[in-house]
């Protein structure tokens, strides 16, 4: 694991973890006010997640009993993934479906919200038969929302590059997401995400991965890449806020294309509303490879103390 892969890892659970106290806050203009008042030094990012953010049906609060520097769902699924490739040392698929299930299922050491896609592969794994190996590997949700990329960022950052397969990587994705789209977003952002660790810009990159993007979501990642920076508020509105990928990512790639640090990144994240801690996965992964850690532009050293998953972390980067 290079520099630039730590600091990915790094970059993915900051930007989670920071945008934890306004996620799924969909009315901009709530927004706005809960930003401008509160007089945190960090003001929008680490904020304490508070219910009072989303009366009147402005969101989804879905983070009760979480603390500032606590992970989301998605930041949580992460770590699983990096604690079982820093395990076994490569992606396999059915002791991967055993600790999702310890950690998320019932009983679970996991205590939070659950989504969707989550929900359903432990259905699926509950009544899959275990002696038809096949259909083990696939017990996701036929559903294309963002948990598709988050074992993507952990495989990117753990394998060294050009090592890592597109059927290990379709295989760690059907584990929750057994669609074909999510499939092939996953492999899309997999080039993109393997082109910055390789030392290209965040452009350079996209470019370089444009004849792998989806069809479905082709014309809008165009569309995010060439549009200037623009009111931050309307281009939410344009590529959507919420779970889907097809919304997730073109959002994604307009917030990199506009900002010129990773703390730019992470503040227009938050405040583009929505599933921010989603777009975290692949944002976080790629702007904290890009940007680097300190300096001018990188990961604030600070943010990392904010982390309450920084013990277990450093014993997995070490």
């Amino acid at each position: 694991m290079n520099s630039q892969q730590i600091n990915s890892i790094l970059g993915v659970l900051v930007a989670d973890a920071a945008a934890l106290g306004l996620h799924w806050l969909y009315d901009l203009e709530r927004m706005h006010q809960v930003v401008a008042d509160d007089d945190s030094d960090d003001n929008p990012c680490f904020l304490t997640p508070n219910p009072d953010h989303y009366e009147g049906q402005v969101g989804y609060f879905a983070h009760a009993g979480k603390f500032t520097g606590e992970q989301s769902h998605y930041g949580e699924s992460y770590l699983l993934n990096l604690r079982h490739l820093a395990k076994q040392g490569s992606f396999n698929t059915q002791l991967f479906q055993q600790e999702f299930i310890v950690t998320f299922g019932p009983g679970g050491s996991y205590i939070g919200y659950i989504d969707s896609p989550t929900r359903q592969s432990l259905q699926n794994l509950q009544e899959l038969d275990s002696d038809n190996e096949s259909k083990m590997e696939h017990s996701g949700a036929d559903d294309h929302q963002v948990p598709a990329l988050t074992p993507v960022s952990a495989l990117c950052a753990s394998y060294p590059l050009g090592e890592l397969s597109d059927a290990e990587i379709e295989s760690a994705i059907r584990v929750t997401n057994n669609n074909e789209l999510a499939v092939n977003c996953g492999l899309y952002y997999s080039k993109v995400l393997h082109a910055v660790l390789d030392g290209n810009s965040i452009a350079d990159s996209f470019a370089s991965a444009a004849e792998h993007a989806p069809s479905e979501l082709k014309e809008n990642i165009n569309k995010a890449l060439e549009m200037s920076a623009t009111d931050l508020d309307s281009a939410a509105t344009l590529f959507g806020q919420v779970c889907g990928l097809e919304e997730t990512m073109p959002l994604t790639a307009y917030i990199l294309s506009n900002s010129s640090s990773y703390k730019q990144a992470i503040e227009m994240n938050i405040l583009a509303g929505g599933d921010s801690c989603g777009r975290s996965v692949m944002l976080g992964a790629i702007a904290g490879a890009y940007y680097g850690l300190g300096g001018d532009k990188g990961i604030p050293h600070a943010w990392l103390f904010n982390l309450i998953c920084q013990d277990e972390l450093a014993v997995l980067l070490a």
